[in-house]
């Protein structure tokens, strides 16, 4: 198995350097390239994970628009998906807490206009996050 020197893989996932340069950021957790859980994307990308930089981390906002707006947008959606406004697709997740250092549970999902019968209580929802101390 082949790894980088902790220096350079520090460098991976330059979110903030991106945004910064005025490129569009989209995020996505389609499997099986990530874990597919938007919540652990969404905390990676504001809490750097141990081991990468913590000077490219994104704000919660700024991480939230790169799973939305940047998605639909890098889809060619941006029209109907991506966004809650009027004439777009009402897609969301009501999560029973904020997430900061912790995963919230999922309490309501809903999916073109209708609520489907996938909310997941934080226990069975995955492991704590971690947040990186460098």
């Amino acid at each position: 198995q082949r790894q980088l020197e902790p220096e350079r893989a520090s460098l991976i996932k330059r979110t903030r350097s991106v945004l910064d340069a005025g490129i569009r950021l989209s995020l996505n957790s389609d499997r099986p390239i990530v874990a597919g859980d938007p919540q652990t994307g969404v905390h990676a990308a504001a809490f750097r994970p141990e081991g990468f930089d913590p000077r490219e981390a994104l704000t919660l906002r700024e991480a939230f628009d790169a799973y939305t707006r940047g998605g639909a947008d890098a889809n060619g959606d941006a029209d109907s998906i991506g966004s809650l406004a009027v004439g777009q697709w009402a897609d969301f997740q009501v999560w029973d807490a904020p997430l900061q250092a912790s995963r919230s549970g999922i309490e309501r999902t809903e999916l073109g206009g209708e609520t489907l019968d996938l909310a997941v209580p934080k226990a069975e929802h995955g492991a704590p996050f971690t947040r990186s101390n460098n």
